[in-house]
């Protein structure tokens, strides 16, 4: 019983899938938005990744010494 149920979810979902990507008539269609949506949420995420890659760099070179400073213990 739980194999028929997921086979007609499945089979839901896919033509759900198709019908939105058979739309593309429509170039602000619901395809349209979702695609700026995403597009928009990789933006912020690359400037997110890149000012923490700068935070954990300074961090970093403040706590490892260059390799031509010489610590004497």
């Amino acid at each position: 019983m739980k194999f028929v149920f997921g086979l007609i979810v499945g089979v839901g979902a896919g033509l759900a899938a198709s019908f939105v990507l058979a739309n593309r008539d429509e170039e602000e269609g619901a395809l349209g938005s979702l695609q700026v949506n995403v597009k928009s949420a990789l933006a912020s995420a690359k400037a997110a990744v890149a000012q923490r890659e700068k935070e954990l760099w300074t961090e970093f070179h403040e706590r490892v010494p260059a390799p031509d400073q010489t610590t004497i213990a």
